[in-house]
């Protein structure tokens, strides 16, 4: 609510200074600090010369709003208004007329709060100037009674007295000027003497940085030289180790042939000789020479990922996979399983590696699904931060996701050789497979709810995705 205190007109040259005076007045009745009040007063006295001087007359009302806290000074005339450029910079272009008036006004906006002119030329103007109240005044129509029976009783003051009053608040406002200026000078000169100190302390500090980043130089030059003999070195005994396993392997096939044919002979011709007993042991051997069979042909393949050349060309992951199915279904043809295979995944690889990979985990699938009253297997691809991953699932019997640091080992198997055959020599060649190509494999799985075999290509490019069933 507004409560008008007091109105006065603006009429001679004396009407300004007394409009000064009441407004700082005013100001100190309702609780303002000396600078509030010299800003108030000075800013309408800039307000009611412009008045006086262009529009002749005008009237001055001081109001005090309670629900918005804020005492408001409303300058009104009925002189010839102009034009006021209220989003413009301060600095208003010589050419525009009364420059000085125009340059009072962005004066008086800086001193307050809050601003407002509504002019338009030959229709007058009406400038509102306010300035919040102190956050420590509360004021109540009570005390708006009693400021208002001041304002009556108020004695207008000489010009004189008037001009030492200013005369005053200026040499104030120079000392407390002096005094910024002063603790100003000495914060700078604290300051300089900090950055001075900070300056020192940095530069030992960066001398001490370029030893220690010598240091790790040398450190990292000595140890770049020791990974790659160590690097060769462990290529070279890599190199050995697989010579030495495919030799090895080959080495033991005639051997282990000439057992597994002696047994065979032994079992056909001295059946009776052997008796039940003996036939049983000779079935053991023969059964032991052919899971050893598998064993070597499982080594000289994981020999064999390693050691043959890559060629790269383009490479349908789809129709490998569709290829590995028939494979199994033509040697399983009585299987009923849901296959879901996207088309068109095309990649850069070594077609006879990849065929190799999908073969085993695509196998792994089928056997793993085979007490499955529904089994379903899905090749597909996830696109994921703008990197294509190809993945296997299915629903058979997975696996406990504590054991699967054991996954890619050879010779690891996470089922027992009674429910599932198997020697555990796939997935270390499929893994060797992907990381030829610059990808990586992982898995997720659950007891009874089926495996999921993930799987990278650095020069995967995959078009069109369509779903095959």
């Amino acid at each position: 609510m507004g409560y008008t205190l007091i109105t006065q007109a603006i009429r001679v040259e004396e009407d300004v200074i007394t409009a000064r005076q009441r407004a700082r007045h005013i100001a100190h009745l309702i609780g303002f600090d000396v600078q509030n009040q010299t800003q108030i007063a000075t800013a309408l006295s800039e307000i009611a010369r412009n008045t006086y001087e262009y529009a002749v007359e005008g009237k001055v009302e001081y109001i005090i709003d309670l629900q918005l806290a804020q005492f408001l000074i409303r300058v009104s005339d009925s002189g010839p208004g102009f034009y006021w450029l209220s989003d413009q910079a301060e600095d208003v272009d010589a050419s525009q007329p009364n420059k000085r008036h125009h340059a009072g006004l962005r004066g008086a906006q800086r001193l307050m709060d809050y601003f407002h002119i509504d002019t338009e030329p030959g229709k007058g103007t009406t400038i509102q100037l306010c300035k919040l109240l102190p956050p420590q005044t509360t004021i109540t129509p009570i005390d708006v009674t009693r400021i208002t029976d001041a304002l009556t009783n108020l004695h207008p003051i000489s010009p004189v007295a008037e001009v030492q009053q200013q005369n005053y608040e200026l040499l104030v406002a120079l000392e407390e000027l002096r005094q910024t200026q002063a603790m100003l000078e000495q914060r700078v000169q604290m300051r300089t003497a900090e950055l001075a100190a900070t300056n020192a302390a940095l530069q030992v500090e960066m001398t001490k940085r370029e030893r220690a980043d010598a240091e790790v130089r040398h450190l990292n030059t000595d140890l770049e030289v020791r990974i790659e003999e160590r690097t060769a070195e462990l290529q070279r005994i890599n190199t050995e180790l697989e010579a030495f396993s495919y030799s090895v392997s080959h080495d033991l096939r005639a051997p282990l042939r000439a057992i597994n044919g002696f047994g065979t002979l032994l079992s056909l011709r001295y059946a009776e000789s052997l008796g039940v007993e003996g036939q049983e042991f000779i079935q053991e051997i023969l059964v032991g020479t052919q899971h050893m069979d598998r064993l070597i042909t499982d080594l000289l393949s994981l020999s064999r990922v390693t050691r043959n050349t890559m060629k790269f060309r383009q490479v349908n992951l789809s129709q490998l996979v569709q290829k590995a199915v028939r494979q199994l279904q033509s040697t399983d043809p009585d299987r009923d399983i849901e296959l879901e295979i996207i088309e068109n995944v095309v990649v850069e690889g070594d077609e006879s590696l990849l065929q190799i990979a999908l073969d085993n985990l695509l196998g792994n699938a089928w056997k793993f699904t085979q007490k499955q009253s529904t089994p379903k297997i899905e090749f597909g691809i996830i696109q994921k931060n703008e990197q294509t991953i190809f993945f296997i699932r299915d629903n058979g019997a997975g696996f406990d996701m504590k054991q699967s640091s054991r996954l890619f080992l050879p010779f690891q198997r996470l089922h027992r050789a009674s429910d599932f055959e198997g020697i555990g020599i796939g997935l270390a060649i499929v893994q060797r497979i992907i990381k030829r190509h610059g990808g990586q494999i992982w898995a997720e799985a659950a007891i009874d709810r089926g495996a999921t075999f993930f799987f990278t290509l650095v020069t995967s490019a995959a078009t069109e995705f369509t779903s095959f069933v």
